[in-house]
């Protein structure tokens, strides 16, 4: 029998490389979404379906955050350096230490900031970030070895490889 263990405060959000973002708000304070799903068919009336393959590795990422988070101050200060600058993409790696799932971006971006409120509670606040040339491995929690933990890390980044590769000519 399988004993399978999910902890959120084993949910990891560096943002930038180096910060780890802290004071996530309960419930569910991340959530990644693909833009645009890679494939789309189309049936014909003989009943044939053809498919239209799209290029496109963009994911919108909402993490929520106390209002009482540090977080907020650096989120805002990258909001408005990519506003005066348009050049503050930054690495985004979120991963579940104590499962497979994990999202990473080298380029993402702060899209939509939340509403600024003052209540008699703590809110919450929902920032909405952008990132490009996104790998996704959405995991379990079923123990796995260091070596798979890296083979998924290792083949989840090969179509970032390959449109590398590509954008050079190769």
């Amino acid at each position: 029998m399988n004993f399978w263990t999910y902890s959120p405060e084993d949910i990891q959000v560096l943002i930038g490389g180096f910060y780890r973002v802290e004071g996530l708000s309960e419930g569910s304070f991340v959530q990644i979404t693909k833009d645009v799903m890679p494939y789309t068919s189309t049936r014909s009336a003989d009943g044939m379906v053809g498919r239209k393959y799209t290029n496109n590795s963009t994911y919108s990422v909402q993490i929520s955050v106390l209002s009482t988070s540090p977080a907020n101050d650096l989120f805002t200060k990258l909001w408005l350096l990519d506003e005066l600058t348009q050049m503050a993409k930054v690495p985004l790696l979120i991963k579940d230490s104590l499962g497979s799932g994990y999202f990473f971006s080298a380029s993402t971006w702060f899209e939509q900031i939340p509403s600024l409120t003052f209540s008699t509670g703590i809110d919450t606040r929902v920032w909405g970030l952008r990132s490009n040339q996104g790998i996704i491995h959405i995991g379990g929690n079923d123990p796995i070895s260091n070596i798979q933990n890296f083979a998924n890390l290792a083949l989840s980044g090969l179509p970032l490889v390959q449109s590398v590769l590509n954008a050079g000519g190769i």
